[in-house]
C-alpha cells in the first residue's frame, strides 16, 4: 500500500508542477529589452501587443526585414494617434524618418534600438509606422501597462493539485 500511495503522491506533485510551468509562460522582454520588427512583404509588426510594467524603462530593439520597402516605429507619448497625426514631432521614433523611407537606400534587412519609459499608470500606449500610407493599412499596435499578469489558470490547478494531495494521502494511509 505504501508503494501505491508514493506513487501517487508523485505524480500530483509532478502534474501540479507541470501545469503551473505550462500554464504561465515568462514574459517575452527580459531585462526590459523589447524586439519587434515588420512582417516581410506584409504592412504589420510581428507584434500587435506587448504588456510591459509602468514605469520601466525599456530598450527597443526595432528590426525592418522587409525587403520591398522601409518602415519605421513610433510611439504615440501623448495619445493623439490618428490619421492626420502619424507624423507627430512628440513621438519616439525608432527607425527611418519619413524621408529615409521613400528612398531605395532604406529597404533591405536593418536594425534600430531607443528607449522608451512606459507610463506610470495602466493603460495603453499605442505604436505604429508613421511612413505614409502604413498606419492607415493596420500597421500598429499597444504597449499595454499593467501591474503584470494576473495569476492564470496552471498557478491554480498546481495549487488544487497540491490540495488534493494533502486532503488525499492521509485518507489513502488509513485504509
Amino acid at each position: 500500500m505504501k508503494n501505491k500511495t508514493s506513487i501517487l503522491l508523485i505524480s500530483m506533485l509532478v502534474f501540479g508542477g507541470l501545469m503551473v510551468l505550462v500554464n504561465n509562460p515568462v514574459q517575452a522582454q527580459e531585462d526590459n529589452v523589447i524586439v519587434i520588427g515588420v512582417v516581410d512583404g506584409q504592412l504589420k509588426f510581428n507584434r500587435t501587443s506587448i504588456n510591459v510594467s509602468p514605469g520601466v524603462t525599456y530598450t527597443i530593439i526595432f528590426q525592418n526585414i522587409d525587403t520591398f520597402q522601409g518602415h519605421n516605429f513610433r510611439i504615440d507619448v501623448d495619445g493623439d494617434l490618428s490619421s492626420s497625426t502619424t507624423n507627430d514631432a512628440d513621438d519616439i521614433v525608432i527607425g527611418l524618418n519619413n524621408t529615409a523611407a521613400a528612398t531605395s537606400a532604406a529597404y533591405g534587412v536593418q536594425q534600430w534600438e531607443g528607449t522608451w519609459t512606459a507610463p506610470d499608470s495602466n493603460g495603453e500606449v499605442s505604436y505604429y509606422c508613421g511612413v505614409a500610407g502604413h498606419y492607415d493599412s493596420g500597421m500598429e499596435g499597444v504597449f499595454v501597462v499593467g501591474e503584470g499578469e494576473a495569476p492564470g489558470f496552471g498557478l491554480f490547478a498546481g495549487l488544487a493539485a497540491i490540495l488534493f494531495i494533502g486532503l488525499a494521502v492521509p485518507r489513502l494511509r488509513r485504509r
